[in-house]
């Protein structure tokens, strides 16, 4: 059984922007949360990161498509939202909010 990488790749961002909230920031803020780590206080770099993460869904979302004219207008109205803050044109993502959950492997 092959073990290759089964990730969907699009090149949704240009380098600057992928810098600023893409796969290599990405990376770099992970990086930083060790296998022991501190209690941490969300920061509006946590904010950046899950923005990032969930722009990217919002916009495969929107090239697949659902077939359902309402669930675009809401995506591009969110997707709107939240580039005007991943670009610092917006204070925050509201009225949009943002939620994740570290799940830890074992192994």
């Amino acid at each position: 059984m092959s073990h290759d990488s089964l990730q969907l790749k699009r090149p949704w961002f240009c380098l600057d922007c992928e810098k600023l909230f893409g796969e290599s920031y990405g990376f770099d803020f992970l990086s930083r949360f060790g296998r022991h780590r501190d209690r941490r206080e969300y920061t509006g770099e946590f904010l950046r990161f899950a923005t990032g993460l969930s722009l990217r869904t919002c916009l495969l979302s929107l090239y697949e498509g659902d077939g359902h004219p309402k669930n675009d207008e809401i995506l591009r109205r969110v997707r709107s939202i939240w580039r005007q803050y991943l670009f610092g044109n917006a204070p925050d993502v509201s009225p949009f909010t943002q939620h994740a959950c570290i799940v830890e492997d074992e192994h």
